[in-house]
């Protein structure tokens, strides 16, 4: 059994990552640290990835700078995205 959630109370993504699966769906509810937890280790890890939405218009939202899922992430890093 894996520890899902880290202290900081954001998803465990390391160990989500060790059960060594092709895709990952991580599945919640709105503000649980899915979308942070995940971004904060692909960006400080420098890995792949693919960030994706389920609808066009929730991708549509998320490319106004003012709700990127990217800028909590980078003012909490100190780095910048375009």
């Amino acid at each position: 059994m894996i520890k899902i959630y880290e202290e900081s109370g954001y998803l465990n993504i390391p160990a989500i990552l060790a059960l060594k699966q092709p895709f990952n769906f991580i599945v919640g509810g709105r503000a649980t640290g899915k979308t942070y937890g995940a971004l904060k280790y692909v960006l400080t890890s420098h890995r792949k990835f693919m960030l994706m939405r389920r609808t066009q218009s929730q991708t549509d939202l998320i490319n106004k700078p003012e709700f990127s899922p990217f800028k909590p992430v980078c003012e909490d890093l100190g780095i910048e995205i375009d």
